[in-house]
């Protein structure tokens, strides 16, 4: 391709070699895994973004990112023998992150301050009471909910069902409860603000796929019915942590605690946070991620 030396980096099979259903060697009578080397593309932001002196693509920092990746399928992974047999059709597929180029072209930090999310946002505020939140807890919230809002239009003109319990149902259930959450964070009153943003997403993204009174109509439909569920969780959440710091007797919620919570009682950590933030105290954030971490594994045995 003529690229100079320098300008290619070598990160290995961990990286650099796909499986089809991810990197786990298949056993018994699975079927074969098409597989082959893979190759990613990066545009550098430039050494003041660096995370350090040896920074290079691939690296979890802000100075590098990926906008396309290309697989080169040449091979199936035998699962009788964990052998690689070349494939009678080899082939190729790029991929390319069009939001990611925007970002590149536009010269800014992030996929949320293009232009396109950029404008959402703006009119999200609008509707925000004001409060003091931490910069990055506000920033995170109205981007997380204008994206959730985003991919339920998608969802929804799709024919996704209404929220509930299992498959399409339980994506779009925690869709719908992760907008409710940032909804309650931002103190966003009411669902007045959905027209208004499912409009502007149908208008900016150009869904010309999408019936703009239709999708309306289910979303808020679908958000509202689960408000009312939801909100009966966060009350009874919210009077389970006044009885964990009443037992604390004046000291923060532990990790434990705080998943606890989460994961039993079905109060959102954000708005655990949020909670802690009112009563001046702090949010043990690495203490919740152990936990969580912990659970996590618990959960998978």
């Amino acid at each position: 391709l003529g690229l100079p030396r320098e300008r290619v980096t070598g990160l290995g099979i961990g990286h650099n070699f796909w499986q089809q259903g991810g990197s786990s060697l298949p056993t018994g009578a699975e079927t074969a895994k098409k597989c082959g080397p893979n190759t990613e593309l990066f545009y550098d932001r430039g050494t003041e973004h660096a995370c350090g002196r040896q920074c290079r693509p691939g690296c979890g920092c802000a100075r590098f990112v990926e906008f396309s990746n290309s697989l080169f399928i040449s091979h199936e992974l035998d699962p009788a023998a964990n052998q690689l047999r070349p494939l009678a059709d080899p082939f190729a597929e790029t991929v390319i992150g069009v939001e990611r180029v925007g970002m590149i072209l536009q010269q800014v930090p992030s996929v949320f301050n293009t232009t396109h999310y950029h404008t959402i946002i703006d009119t999200l505020e609008t509707y925000r009471s004001a409060d003091k939140l931490p910069d990055h807890l506000t920033i995170s919230s109205k981007r997380v909910l204008v994206d959730y809002l985003r991919a339920l239009c998608v969802l929804v003109s799709d024919g996704a069902p209404p929220p509930g319990k299992n498959g399409r149902e339980r994506i779009i259930r925690l869709l719908v409860r992760g907008i409710l959450t940032r909804k309650a964070i931002l103190k966003i009153k009411g669902l007045d603000f959905l027209p208004t943003l499912i409009e502007q997403i149908v208008t900016i993204f150009h869904y010309s796929h999408i019936d703009l009174s239709t999708v309306t109509g289910k979303i808020d439909m679908y958000i509202a019915s689960e408000a009312s569920r939801f909100n009966k969780t966060i009350r009874n959440g919210k009077n389970e942590l006044e009885q964990l710091l009443s037992q604390n007797q004046g000291e923060t919620l532990t990790g434990p605690q705080i998943v606890y919570l989460e994961k039993e009682k079905g109060l959102p950590h954000l708005l655990t946070a949020s909670e802690l933030k009112k009563k001046g105290l702090s949010f043990n954030i690495q203490g919740y991620k152990t936990e969580l971490n912990s659970w996590g594994k618990q959960k998978h045995h």
